[in-house]
């Protein structure tokens, strides 16, 4: 199996935004590739998926053109076993989760084309159906953010930012001392609260005790609800990137994040937030850019 960071998965993971292909008005033509798409899904895939049903053999669907862009999901459709040896993380946690894959469907570009419009149709209609089930509300909203180590130590702690700190998005550093973090109280096992319309500025930190370096990367961010995502409820900028990050023997590293609730209600109520981590050895860094972070003024 390649140990590498796969490039397939570092630029397929795409959060898109709402707007986008998800909400356009289809032509006939596209309507008659969705009428394919459907043809095709009940055929090959309702037998052990739904779009917006639940789980069944396989994931729901419904959030897919949320999590993964087409070129990724066309890429594991046709060959999952392949992009699950390739060391693609999200694919190999499918895999762990279900306990197997699917059969390769061999696609051509037309039905794949076809598919994925009539995924992207059924989804914009849960997703429509959601928003007119749920009222408004202004109430506290719990969060948890939660995170998930894959060959890494669990040594991060969740603060809110000291407002009078001069702080940027992305800011990202080091120091050696708790003290000379920017930041007023911790969020105690990652739980803090919002209402509808906070943004939140907080402060992700991580210790290394360690005598040694240490590298990781981080996934893009999972929540749950995921239907939460799509009325803004997200951090503006997740700690995903295209470089591994380093972190010095004894060292603190911190990043300043903005963690974003718009609109006036949510869909389903409390949140988790999970952050995948994993560890990264110096074989599997060799030609990447580190992600290093300044120093800090203590």
């Amino acid at each position: 199996m390649n140990t590498s960071i796969p490039m397939l998965f570092m630029r397929a993971i795409i959060l898109f935004p709402l707007a986008g292909i998800l909400w356009l008005n289809f032509s006939p033509l596209q309507a008659q590739d969705v009428a394919l798409g459907e043809k095709i899904f009940i055929e090959k895939c309702v037998a052990c998926h739904s779009i917006g049903q639940g789980r069944k053999i396989g994931p729901d669907l419904k959030m897919l053109s949320h999590m993964h862009d087409d070129e990724w999901t066309a890429a594991f459709i046709n060959a999952p076993k392949q992009v699950i040896d390739s060391g693609d993380p999200y694919a190999q946690a499918l895999f762990k989760e279900y306990g197997l894959h699917m059969p390769d469907q061999d696609l051509d570009d037309h039905e794949m084309s076809s598919v994925l419009q009539f995924i992207h149709h059924e989804t914009k209609k849960h997703i429509d159906k959601t928003l007119s089930d749920t009222g408004n509300s202004t109430q506290k909203y719990k969060v948890l953010l939660t995170w998930k180590m894959d060959a890494f130590e669990d040594h991060f702690s969740i603060y809110e930012a000291d407002p009078e700190a001069n702080l940027n998005l992305t800011d990202t550093f080091l120091t050696d001392s708790l003290s000379n973090l920017p930041v007023t109280q911790e969020f105690i096992d990652g739980k803090l609260e919002m209402v509808p319309g906070e943004i939140k500025r907080i402060v992700v930190v991580y210790h290394n005790p360690s005598a040694d370096p240490k590298y990781f990367f981080v996934t893009p961010d999972r929540i749950e609800p995921i239907e939460n995502r799509l009325l803004g409820f997200n951090f503006i900028e997740c700690l995903c990137g295209n470089d591994p990050y380093y972190v010095p023997p004894g060292q603190y590293w911190y990043r300043i994040m903005d963690l974003k609730m718009t609109g006036d209600k949510m869909i389903l109520g409390d949140s988790v937030i999970e952050h995948t981590v994993y560890g990264l050895t110096l074989a599997q860094i060799k030609g990447y850019k580190l992600n290093t972070p300044n120093a800090a003024a203590n």
